[in-house]
């Protein structure tokens, strides 16, 4: 099963946007990719490897054999990229390798899975929106659209607008009402593959994954290049649950095996819970919506995900764990569930802009991880190897020093503002008053100082 769908997103950790260096030349902000067909793509990352293009689309990650390619050409917009962000997610892991956080070199590369755990669509920020919608120029916020909606209730291209920009701030529920009260077959093509896949992820998001199938069923995105093998992708994430039973709870939706018993899955519950105050107080905000927990029997985790056996977690939209035997709420599985739902907090809070290093930092601080390394990332502070690659104890080690400076709260406030605001580097400004490069340079001098 696990091999259908991977080209689909097989980029979707290895075409990671950058940042170019100071005085490089600028990158161009999207590539233009001509089909022999005739159609058009617009990707953001292109990739040619093995007699395949691996293109990074809005709508996710998406492979096209070479010989379908006519041409791809580079596009440097001359305006301000959108500050609408990705209603997709990073995928972040948790592992019992001694490689890991309590041992992996700091400057370590982080392990790449075999392929993309989750194989669905990703909903996101489309913009400039298709080609061929001649409309009006639509207000850019949520209360602006819903106010412009009042006005012209007849205009469906702004539902599929407002659709997205509320899936982008995680704000999954609110979303399935635009973008299902419209004409979709009225829709111009390119705007109705947009709605397709922004409503397909939602669903996929809230859990409800048979819906999600039946919109790519009925969608025109099974003619698009990819759009069999995403099909194939949501039916292997559906098929994967078959047989795991459904409890919810106020703030979760929790999938595990009919083998545990009720009395044995109420105090999982009760922890998720608390686990979920915990994360409010201390960071002063909270997702939208439910979390989806995926708890998986034997082997299952592994099978579904790709990943070694080492990966004791991940969250990915949904926070996937391989339980055991629940009926032994272990200090291990309680801090597993921690790490991986703060992730799930970082996500929608900052509406998807917090990269690797602020995810598995804030995740390792409320996981209760014991920080290392200390003495090693001082070292490379004073020999002017600064700031260390990616490796968990440096992400842990930045925050701790963070939240010894400022606080939770703060921490908070700074999520919040990464999502309003379109990217951590702004938020930082507006929060702290520092860019990223003059946070890490302070955090490196305080190591250095034994500070």
């Amino acid at each position: 099963m696990r091999a259908v769908g991977v080209g689909l997103l097989a980029g979707l950790l290895l075409l990671v946007s950058g940042t170019p260096a100071t005085g490089a030349e600028p990158k161009p902000s999207a590539y233009e990719v001509v089909l022999k067909s005739g159609g058009k793509l617009r990707a953001t990352r292109v990739r040619r490897e093995g007699g395949k293009v691996h293109l990074r689309m809005p709508q996710g990650p998406m492979t096209l054999p070479e010989s379908s390619v006519v041409s791809i050409k580079p596009i440097h917009d001359t305006k301000p990229a959108s500050s609408s962000s990705s209603a997709g997610f990073n995928v972040v892991e948790s592992s019992s390798d001694p490689a890991r956080g309590s041992g992996r070199s700091v400057g370590g590369e982080p392990r790449q899975p075999r392929r993309a755990p989750v194989p669905f669509p990703r909903s996101g920020s489309f913009g400039p929106f298709p080609a061929d919608a001649k409309g009006p120029v639509w207000p850019d916020t949520v209360d602006g659209l819903r106010d412009h909606l009042i006005e012209h209730p007849g205009d469906d291209l702004a539902r599929v607008l407002l659709g997205e920009k509320l899936a982008a701030q995680r704000r999954f529920r609110e979303a399935l009402v635009p973008l299902r009260q419209l004409d979709e077959a009225a829709l111009p093509r390119s705007w109705r593959l947009t709605r397709d896949i922004v409503l397909a992820g939602v669903l996929l998001r809230l859990d409800r994954n048979d819906e999600a199938i039946r919109v790519y069923k009925h969608s025109p995105l099974l003619e698009e290049p990819g759009g069999r093998e995403a099909l194939q992708a949501l039916e292997q994430e559906r098929d994967g649950l078959v047989g795991l039973l459904r409890s919810t709870t106020p703030n979760f939706v929790v999938r595990v095996s009919p083998e545990v018993s009720q009395l044995d899955l109420d105090p999982l519950l009760d922890e998720l819970e608390v686990v979920h105050a915990e994360l409010f107080r201390a960071l002063g905000a909270e997702p939208r919506d439910q979390v989806t927990v995926i708890l998986y029997p034997g082997d299952e985790f592994w099978e579904q995900t790709g990943h070694p056996s080492v990966v004791r977690g991940l969250f990915d939209g949904k926070v996937r764990i391989p339980a055991g035997q629940v009926a032994a709420l272990s200090p291990r599985l309680k801090a597993i569930l921690r790490h991986e739902v703060a992730h799930a907090f970082i996500d929608a809070l900052t509406q998807g802009q917090a990269d690797r290093r602020w995810h598995e930092g804030i995740a390792e601080h409320f996981e209760g991880s014991r920080l290392r390394y200390e003495a090693d990332l001082a070292d490379s502070h004073r020999s002017g190897r600064w700031p260390p690659p990616f490796s968990y104890p440096a992400a842990h080690s930045r925050i701790e020093w963070f939240l010894r400076r400022w606080d939770t709260r703060q921490l908070g406030r700074l999520l919040v503002e990464a999502g309003r605001r379109g990217g951590m580097h702004s938020a930082l400004q507006a929060v702290v008053g520092l860019s990223e490069a003059e946070l890490d340079e302070a955090w490196g001098r305080d190591l250095s100082s034994g500070r």
